[in-house]
């Protein structure tokens, strides 16, 4: 059996909350799914909770209390699709049972013994989504843990909302979400900026601000309408993350990784607190759960401070994108996508109707919209979070270079190619010279040359792993030019 990664947290005391009508407004008309929680408050041989009442009403406040609590995040931050709720008949909050164990920081043996308890009260711990053991202090340095991924936590006694949240945000799957701060004007060669942002319970922001749109992919809570991911050049409108008709954009990399980008403002939903303006990630190799916020101003490094400013550019990885404006309602991006330049931004917003989901664990579908100033593709592909093979018709081999500047070129040979076969790669940039050629059909999926060089040829070896399927392959200059081209592989 495959062990949960376990995940600690800092807390803090912030004040009460009241819940923004719009909290709920993606599912109006529809309850929330409860998830079936156990508090189990645990004692030990040489430690108790001083005051049984005030221990039992604690839990029930922060767990499923009315005002900020557990319960009411979740409900917010999935826009209406579930919360934490007691188990159908039963209470919420259950104990102290004392464990037969001295006061200390064993996990394991605190949840084997205060499982074996809940057994013993008729209890089966498999029937919770979620079981959190509230126990007396003993300095284990850490004021929280929970299992990533899995249903169980665990609280020193000095817990509050603020932890609580983040530990079950790890229960849910979720993992941290730090800073990086990337040289201006760049997503490459960033360096951990610990956590800098104000965006995320999961980045160090706290109860008063909800999940970040790489998490809310992560969970599906989602709609199809409200995700656009682009498929050309054009200006977009980004709205508010928890507001209705929301939309976020999930931006396809030249090296396979996705920048996604989201609209923030005060007042929506669980943003009470949140640092406002249009905020970036990075998500690798389809990780929503582990995505990394990007510090768009790394001159500055206090609290909230990374939203990209109007007029502020992103260009790197075959994309560019641009804050043209924003206002209290929305936001603005101008994109461009394998240097194809970027339309004139449309006039007004064009709302997107809000439909309700169900609560999934996995992605919802990806919209496919394209931008608010061209027509919507008909016959376009639903896009991954990386590439992946494609039996399409549309999707023939390339035979020779792909289109581009003069000098641009890019090329793979023979095509189609086995698994485990040989191909050479032949590059050519016309300014900046060859960065590196990446490809999923690889063996190693990135190649690149020792030194800067306009023209590059190289041998690799096609994946013994790989599907039969059309590739794409992705060539980027030193210019940030991108050039595509497909390898077919046939077994």
């Amino acid at each position: 059996m495959k062990r949960r990664t376990l995940a600690a947290a800092v807390l803090a005391a912030l004040p009460t909350f009241a819940l923004p009508a719009t909290a709920t407004a993606a599912a109006a008309g529809t309850a929330p799914v409860p998830r079936p929680t156990a508090v189990v408050l645990v004692d030990f041989t040489d430690k108790r909770h001083p005051d049984k009442a005030a221990a039992v009403a604690k839990a029930q406040s922060v767990f499923f209390g009315s005002g900020l609590s557990v319960a009411t995040y979740f409900a917010a931050s999935s826009g209406g699709r579930t919360t934490l709720a007691p188990a159908p008949g039963k209470a919420g909050v259950f104990g102290p049972w004392l464990l037969d164990m001295p006061a200390g920081c064993d996990t394991g043996k605190i949840r084997t013994l205060g499982e074996a308890k809940m057994k013993a009260n008729g209890l089966d711990p498999k029937a919770f989504k979620h079981v959190s053991f509230i126990m007396p202090s003993g300095g284990c340095g850490w004021a929280g843990l929970a299992s990533v991924g899995g249903p169980t936590s665990w609280m020193p006694d000095g817990y509050s909302v603020a932890g609580t949240v983040h530990e079950i945000g790890h229960n849910f799957g979720l993992s941290h979400e730090p800073t990086q701060a990337c040289p201006a004007g760049t997503l490459s060669n960033c360096a951990d900026a610990g956590y800098r942002g104000k965006s995320s319970v999961m980045g160090g922001g706290g109860p008063q601000v909800g999940l970040s749109a790489p998490a809310l992919v992560k969970l599906g809570w989602h709609t199809a309408a409200e995700r656009v991911v682009p498929q050309s050049s054009g200006t977009y409108t980004l709205t508010p993350l928890y507001g209705q008709n929301r939309r976020f954009l999930d931006i396809p990399l030249s090296n396979g990784d996705r920048l996604v980008a989201e609209c923030r403002r005060r007042g929506f939903g669980p943003d009470v607190d949140v640092a406002e303006g249009v905020i970036l990630y990075l998500v690798r190799s389809g990780a929503y759960q582990k995505a990394i916020q990007v510090d768009t101003t790394p001159e500055t490094t206090e609290k909230g401070s990374t939203p990209l400013g109007v007029g502020k550019t992103i260009k790197d990885l075959g994309i560019t994108l641009k804050l043209v404006s924003q206002t209290a309602a929305a936001a603005q991006v101008q994109l461009t996508m394998n240097g194809a330049p970027a339309p004139s931004p449309a006039p007004t917003p064009t709302p997107v109707p809000t439909s309700t989901a169900g609560p999934t664990s996995t992605p919802a579908p990806t919209s496919t919209a394209a931008p608010t100033s061209t027509p919507v593709p008909t016959s376009t592909p639903a896009p991954v979070p990386t590439p992946s093979p494609s039996s399409s018709s549309t999707a023939r081999p390339t035979t020779g270079p792909t289109a581009g500047p003069a000098g641009t070129r890019l090329q793979v040979a023979p095509n189609p190619a086995r698994p485990g076969g040989v191909v050479t790669v032949t590059a050519g940039c016309a300014d900046g010279g060859v960065r590196w050629v990446t490809s999923r059909a690889f063996t190693h999926r990135t190649i690149k040359p020792a030194r800067t060089t306009g023209t590059w040829t190289q041998r690799t070896t096609i994946s013994a792993k790989a599907r039969s399927g059309a590739y794409r392959v992705w060539l980027v200059c030193g210019d940030h030019t991108v050039r595509r081209a497909t390898i077919t592989v046939r077994r």
